[in-house]
């Protein structure tokens, strides 16, 4: 009877450790398309001024890492990795937010939602090292 627990305990153990991986799998995906919208609205930022179009490219690419992210919240694996995709997720959104702004800013207030901007994109940053800390930690962070 104890042999039988014990085969049984190692294969939902294996079982458990395929279905972590196709996870992990699934959320390299929208990871790499932050860290390119990161990247992109970084050198963006910068500029004295972005166009009404690059922030709308931006706010698309949010939405659509937004719903890929939001899809893998049903069967996160863990607790951590729930807590760094939650995290994550609610960064996306305050930037997304500093986004609308920026693009509904007039003249006046351009600068300070510019400025509001990159601070969410700090934000969008740390969360991302969070989050890859907490789905792939043997891989070094950048």
């Amino acid at each position: 009877m104890a042999i039988g627990l014990i085969i049984a305990l190692v294969a939902r153990s294996r079982s458990r450790g395929k279905e972590v991986s196709i996870w992990r799998s699934r959320a390299r995906e929208p990871y790499s398309q932050g860290v390119v919208l990161h990247d992109r609205l970084g050198a963006e930022l910068s500029a004295l001024e972005v166009s009404a179009d690059r922030i709308d490219d931006a706010l698309a690419d949010v939405d659509a890492i937004s719903q890929r992210l939001n899809a893998l919240t049903v069967e996160a694996p863990d607790d951590s990795m729930r807590q760094a995709l939650g995290d994550l997720i609610m960064t996306l959104g305050t930037l997304r937010s500093s986004l609308q702004q920026l693009r509904e800013a007039d003249p006046t207030n351009r600068q300070a939602a510019s400025g509001l901007a990159r601070s969410r994109l700090e934000d969008f940053q740390t969360s991302m090292r969070s989050f890859r800390a907490a789905v792939w930690p043997q891989t070094p962070s950048g």
